[in-house]
């Protein structure tokens, strides 16, 4: 992710969130026939303010499906561009991929 997207993920985590921050959460892995997919930032509420090492949470599938499960989490898609479809798409799609 672009610095500059790195920093409106972080500002609004900040000012608009409370828990932890892990960003660039994987919800799909690089497989063969399969391109990965990231989120710029995912906030599992309920948990300490911080901004967690991706590494140290979701190092494994089995890690990161059970950091999320029956968590309440806030999806964060960050464009440094206006607003248009495609990332209509990516936060729309996002949370379908979460629930798999």
């Amino acid at each position: 992710m672009p610095n500059n997207e790195t920093a409106l993920t972080r500002r609004y985590w900040k000012e608009e969130t409370d828990g932890l921050l892990i960003e660039e959460f994987p919800v799909v892995r690089n497989k063969t026939g399969c391109n990965p997919r990231r989120l710029d930032g995912l906030v599992i509420l309920g948990r300490t303010k911080k901004i967690g090492d991706t590494k140290q949470y979701v190092d494994t599938n089995a890690k990161a499906e059970n950091l999320v499960r029956d968590r309440d989490v806030i999806i964060i898609q960050t464009k440094a561009t206006p607003f248009n479809i495609t990332l209509l798409g990516q936060a729309f799609f996002s949370q379908c991929l979460m629930k798999f």
